[in-house]
């Protein structure tokens, strides 16, 4: 088990990694609403400020409008609570030399480098490299009955949230 400052980095990672999740997901829903009426955006990013102003001005029926509205509302809602955790992540990070080092990697910044550390914590509590890979999902497994191999289910690597 990790430790109690691990854990808490993790949950602190886990609510905004979930927050990402909840405003894509309200962002689908208002790509939804246009594409059922037929509307195409004239910008790349809907919810960018030209973005917004066209939502504002396109014309839709009351109960979808009302939709847009709220959706939007939740949005930059969500937005602002994303936000303080970036701040509070990079302030993490930026304590941490493990992250630092972490996001000199390439494609690995600092909010990337936070989540390795807070999922994995301390690498000494794993007994070998092996342990720790299991327990990240990076090793695919088998399952035979009997060692029967008529019978064996093989599973791929999988993602450790």
């Amino acid at each position: 088990m990790a430790d109690l400052e691990t854990r808490e980095k993790r949950q602190q990672m886990r609510l905004r990694i979930s927050l990402g999740q909840h405003r894509a997901s309200l962002k689908n829903q208002v790509h939804a609403i246009l594409h059922q009426h037929g509307l195409r955006a004239p910008v790349s990013d809907v919810f960018g400020k030209k973005g917004r102003v066209w939502l504002k001005q396109v014309q839709l029926p009351q109960a979808a409008r009302t939709a847009v509205n709220t959706y939007c509302g939740l949005i930059d809602q969500v937005s602002r609570e994303i936000l303080k955790q970036q701040r509070q992540i990079g302030a993490m990070a930026a304590a941490d030399a493990r992250a630092q080092w972490l996001a000199t990697i390439p494609g690995i910044g600092v909010y990337s480098a936070m989540i390795l550390l807070s999922e994995i914590g301390e690498v000494q509590r794993f007994a070998t490299a092996k342990a720790l890979f299991s327990y990240a999902g990076l090793v695919p497994w088998v399952r035979e009955s009997a060692g029967q191999r008529r019978d064996s289910r093989r599973g791929g690597i999988q993602r450790p949230l």
